[in-house]
């Protein structure tokens, strides 16, 4: 959240003390310790920047500078934007915080699919092509594929999933994590029994290798930018730890986020093969228990599933041969190689989906017929945990991203059946259900992530990997809102109380052009007129009470609950492409009828604060209650401008108005 903060002093046009500011001063004192001489009350620090529109979209309409990744993240905000077309230039100018060092680029297509790139603050120029480039030098193309022959499946390799064992063995008695026993009919009589799992035979294949029934290759590293990238996707997207009844086990939540995927909507978690090889890269593997996960997938032409019932398309997808794609432990290996640990993103192993042909393998195994699953096929993932081998353990488990086959394993009491909603018997506060998936799929950056839960919690990060190619693309649009900057002022500098709430506006940026004003509030009871702004509704002429539709102006407004409580008033203002927010609202002032006050810009540093810009959407004092009580720190930033200069994040509960 962005940050700026304006003193403001005043001057009166017919009271001389109140010209040369020994009232004022005087008044200041009772509240302020000491001002830095200093101290310009400015925390942010002013960016201009070229961008070249070149990034990986099927067109480009304009690029923006925004405070965080728009994937799937509320909190991301605009701060500046401007009109361009696909591989044109632009300079933009911005205002950041100076404790903000990275902010992020977005080229926007004209169906509001994002394409960013982190930058540092103070960075002169930006582009996304290198990392199209880097992209295009990781592609597999058909000639590097190894000979889909040569990759042989054999039955004594294969085994019966857990998900078999039990339907096998059902009804089950297994005990939880307190040994208490349960028993579990949710396997029984389900075509779970034929499900049986394979992985193709060791061996060097060249550039590609198969390996603990995985075939991979060694791909480059992430370049910095990329990381910077999935970094600030990842880490926003799927936050891993939280509080309260955002959380179970400490874990975050996020199975809300999981819910508004297209993927999961559309396509109940499959993907679609576009006739091209596809390859799997893991980005992230956060789980302490990611070297007993074994991702596995599986494939069916949708023709084959045509005109059956649900109940029967269950069956034959539950008695699917499922192939092995990743395992945990050897891709966690290669991480470890280049340095990185669970938390770290990172490029090491890419894996190969090979085809084995529409036929389940049989007991004289078979070979891949092809490299590339044919176009228009659905692929299914799942995740096999496995502490062990005795399916009777609470803790194994296969986890699919259709949550349509989680039914038995979600049940499972002291680890699965932990993230399940309380009203089902778990733990988690709007946690999910028993056929909820735990595989979510989410597009940024032209790129899908699978994201995995494979435990006890709804954080869905224990693992983050990158469908790399060979699937059909689902754009999902993002919509971040402006950034929303306040401004507060204090109407009577000689007696204020600062409380900064005598009137209060809001700012936020609509497009390249036009700005959203807001006033709202008032906690005067002077005839205030609000100058600058001069739009259809708050211009110059109308007072600042009869903006709110009342006739007289002792009334407070929005300050307090024991005062009127009315709807903002808002208007659309014009504004220059080049300027910023804090350029649009360093041009307002208040004039105070009453005291004949003007409340313009500060003269020069030390100044005492009669009015502030904070850029977030700021909790402004309630009535009398001053900044400093109402914030704890911001006297200490008042006193040493290189203090606290986030001041406006720490509230005192209970004394700000929401």
């Amino acid at each position: 959240m962005l940050f700026t903060l304006v003193a403001l002093t005043g001057c009166n046009k017919s009271t001389d003390l109140y010209d040369e500011g020994v009232i004022i001063q005087a008044n200041a004192k009772k509240y302020f310790k000491y001002i830095d001489p200093q101290q310009d009350w400015n925390s942010t620090v002013s960016g201009t920047i070229t961008v070249t529109a070149d990034a990986d979209l099927p067109d480009i309409v304009k690029v923006q500078i925004l405070t965080a990744s728009p994937f799937f993240n509320d909190d991301a905000q605009v701060l500046s934007e401007a009109k361009v077309q696909k591989g044109g230039t632009v300079k933009i100018n911005y205002d950041a915080p100076n404790n903000y060092s990275q902010l992020v680029a977005a080229c926007v297509s004209s169906k509001n699919i994002y394409y960013i790139q982190v930058f540092n603050v103070g960075q002169s120029a930006v582009s996304f092509g290198k990392k199209a480039k880097a992209r295009a030098t990781r592609a597999v193309d058909e000639s590097e594929l190894p000979n889909a022959a040569d990759i042989k499946l054999e039955y004594k390799n294969s085994k019966l999933s857990f998900n078999a064992e039990r339907a096998k063995a059902s009804p089950l008695i297994i005990k939880d994590d307190k040994g208490v026993e349960h028993t579990y009919t949710e396997w029984e009589n389900t075509a779970w029994v034929n499900e049986r799992l394979w992985s193709p035979t060791n061996a060097n294949l060249g550039t590609w290798t198969i390996a603990s029934g995985a075939t991979f290759r060694s791909v480059d590293p992430l370049t910095e930018e990329e990381e910077a990238n999935i970094r600030a996707i990842c880490d926003t997207y799927l936050v891993k730890t939280g509080t309260g009844t955002d959380a179970t086990n400490g874990k975050r939540n996020n199975w809300k986020r999981i819910l508004d995927g297209k993927y999961f909507s559309v396509n109940n978690n499959y993907v679609v093969s576009d006739g091209t090889p596809i390859t799997l890269t893991p980005v992230q593997l956060n789980s302490t228990e990611v070297k007993s996960n074994y991702v596995y997938y599986y494939y069916f032409d949708p023709a084959w599933v045509e005109g059956m019932t649900e109940e029967e398309e269950i069956d034959f997808i539950e008695s699917l041969p499922k192939y092995m794609a990743v395992d945990g432990g050897q891709a966690r290996e290669a991480a470890n190689k280049q340095g990185k640990g669970g938390p770290d993103y990172f490029k090491a192993n890419e894996y190969l989906l090979p085809y084995y042909g529409d036929d389940a393998p049989g007991q004289q195994g078979t070979t891949a017929v092809s490299c590339i699953i044919p176009k228009g096929y659905k692929i299914g993932f799942f995740n096999r945990k496995r502490l062990g081998s005795n399916y009777l353990s609470y803790k194994n488990g296969c986890s699919y991203g259709d949550g349509r086959l989680n039914y038995g394993t979600n049940h499972l009491a002291g680890h699965y059946l932990t993230s399940m909603d309380t009203s089902l018997g778990g733990q988690t506060v709007e946690g999910m259900d028993f056929t909820s998936p735990r595989i979510a799929y989410f597009s940024a950056n032209n790129t899908t992530y699978m994201c995995f839960e494979d435990g006890c919690d709804c954080n869905f990060c224990d693992m983050i990997i990158e469908v790399s190619q060979g699937i059909e693309r689902i754009d999902e649009p993002e919509d971040p809102s402006g950034a929303v900057y306040t401004m507060c002022f204090e109407d009577r500098p000689m007696t204020a109380d600062y409380d900064m709430n005598d009137v209060v506006l809001k700012a936020s940026i609509v497009d390249a052009t036009h700005v959203k004003i807001s006033l709202v509030a008032c906690g005067a009871n002077d005839m205030l007129y609000i100058h600058g702004v001069e739009g259809s509704k708050i211009n110059s002429q109308t007072e600042v009470h009869a903006l709110f539709g009342l006739t007289s102006p002792d009334q407070f407004i929005n300050t307090s609950s024991k005062f009127e409580l009315l709807a903002p008033v808002e208007d659309i203002v014009e504004k220059d492409a080049s300027e910023s927010l804090t350029d649009v609202l360093s041009r307002i002032w208040v004039e105070n009828k009453n005291s004949g006050g003007k409340i313009t810009l500060p003269q020069k540093p030390g100044d005492v604060p009669n009015a502030v810009i904070v850029p977030i959407d700021f909790p402004y004092p309630k009535e009398q209650t001053s900044i400093i009580s109402a914030y704890g720190k911001f006297n200490n930033w008042a006193i040493n401008s290189n203090m606290d200069t986030d001041w406006y994040l720490f509230p005192t509960n209970g004394l700000v108005f929401k």
